[in-house]
């Protein structure tokens, strides 16, 4: 899911930007008669080891788990603009504007963008223009788990040694 989320922001913020359609990559729908882009989650990567936490309250305790990510976001530009729209992208994503919202919104953080790669692709009997680059983005992930109240915590052994004598304790109910 998490992964789905980063594609999905990017797609929303670039189709609402650009005239030609943004799609997921590998969503086996028919391809798109107009230039259009995809846009898909090539790498993630875990940034750090992160520690659970837990929050306590009245009535429950919560674990919490936040971890980051360093995320590979490669976009591919198909048709007659691809250069022109993968050159536009590129300069939008390093625009201020384009960054605050991603990060506001979706918590997405723009890092680096990579050059512009000229890959024409071989479809039947011609080559049609194709231009690709990536963008590595940091964001976070944060997983919430209750966990089953307990009001009691008992041990109970029975020891063996005949020169000690140990006592055993066995909770009891309220």
């Amino acid at each position: 899911m998490v992964i789905e989320n980063i594609s999905l922001a990017l797609r929303t913020v670039l189709n609402e930007r650009f005239d030609i359609l943004f799609i997921p990559d590998y969503d086996n729908g028919n391809e798109p008669v107009d230039d259009y882009a995809t846009v898909g989650v090539t790498i993630v990567n875990q940034v750090h080891q992160s520690d659970s936490n837990y929050i306590v309250r009245t009535d429950t305790i919560t674990e919490r788990l936040k971890q980051d990510f360093r995320v590979l976001v490669t976009l591919t530009f198909y048709g007659n603009s691809a250069y022109n729209m993968a050159f536009q992208t590129q300069a939008a994503l390093k625009m201020s504007e384009i960054k605050q919202r991603l990060f506001y919104e979706n918590c997405l953080s723009i890092m680096d963008v990579t050059n512009i790669r000229r890959v024409p692709e071989l479809r039947e009997t011609k080559y049609i223009q194709r231009a690709t680059f990536d963008a590595t983005i940091l964001t976070s992930y944060e997983q919430l788990s209750d966990i089953d109240w307990f009001n009691i915590v008992g041990y109970s052994a029975d020891y063996k040694d005949t020169d000690i004598q140990y006592t055993t304790y066995v909770p009891q109910e309220p």
